[in-house]
């Protein structure tokens, strides 16, 4: 069966979210194990927040996970941000009044 990657995206964005609000950064070996996901078979889920995130004018969220060798994110995540840039923009935003926009492809 294929996996559905916006009920991952459901999954991943409180994450990301708790990671952005403590003001901290996560690898993808970590978020992996969180949402039942190979942490290689990230990218998709993590692409549809970024997308998300880039068309209605919010920071760069997916920014929070990182890269364990670099402790940077991946550069298709930026899309031309600055890394410094794109991490205070995340961290300054009130992400609590952001309700999770895939929260309704999650199944109980």
């Amino acid at each position: 069966m294929a996996a559905d990657h916006r009920a991952q995206a459901g999954k991943i964005w409180p994450i990301l979210v708790e990671v952005a609000t403590a003001k901290g950064k996560m690898t993808y070996g970590e978020l992996g194990p969180r949402v039942g996901v190979f942490y290689r078979n990230l990218n998709l889920p993590l692409d549809l927040i970024a997308r998300h995130c880039k068309r209605n004018g919010l920071p760069p969220l997916t920014v929070v996970i990182v890269n364990a060798d670099t402790d940077e994110p991946g550069p298709g995540f930026l899309d031309g941000d600055d890394v410094a840039g794109a991490f205070t923009k995340v961290y300054e935003h009130d992400w609590a009044a952001v309700k999770n926009p895939f929260a309704l492809f999650l199944t109980t």
